[in-house]
């Protein structure tokens, strides 16, 4: 048994899938392999899962991003998740939140806010890919507070968190 993730080992989703994947195996009295498949806006998971044979024996992990967002975000493709796949259950809800470092001079979105429309194009925010929801989080916030910030999109979500961390974006 094989389940394919879009995200990269060490992130929360690729965590929660090898907890299922331990349980599975328990239960099923099989090896349950995690199979990482990260970038492309998920289309190399997604693909990957496509190419395996329908047996049962294969089963993609999407995040909503990939449920709801890839179809609009890159209609040249011609990919409807739902029209490809089954959801078969809901493994977690994840809160979503802004995080700056700890020594940032931005303490509230009342003080990123303003950074933003100080310097318009000039304060960063980073997600963990384009089309993501922290991308398109922030394309809202954006949208919302009448500002323009500059995305930085990074691979892998541990990247991000350095950044982060060590002040290269908001």
């Amino acid at each position: 048994m094989t389940l394919v993730t879009a995200f990269a080992p060490g992130s929360g989703p690729d965590a929660v899938l090898r907890i299922v994947a331990e349980k599975l195996g328990k239960i099923w009295n099989q090896r349950v392999l995690v199979e990482n498949k990260p970038g492309g806006g998920g289309f190399i998971a997604i693909d990957a899962a496509k190419r395996a044979a329908p047996d049962g024996h294969t089963l993609l992990q999407l995040d909503s991003e990939h449920l709801a967002a890839l179809p609009y975000l890159y209609k040249s493709r011609g990919f409807e998740t739902l029209k490809t796949f089954e959801p078969v259950a809901t493994l977690f809800r994840t809160p979503f939140l802004v995080a700056v470092a700890s020594d940032s001079k931005l303490k509230s979105m009342a003080d990123l806010i303003a950074a933003a429309k100080a310097r318009p194009g000039q304060v960063s925010f980073g997600s963990w890919g384009i089309g993501s929801l922290g991308h398109l989080g922030g394309e809202q916030l954006e949208s919302l507070a009448g500002i323009s910030m500059q995305h930085v999109p990074y691979r892998e979500v541990s990247q991000l968190f350095m950044s982060v961390g060590s002040n290269d974006v908001a």
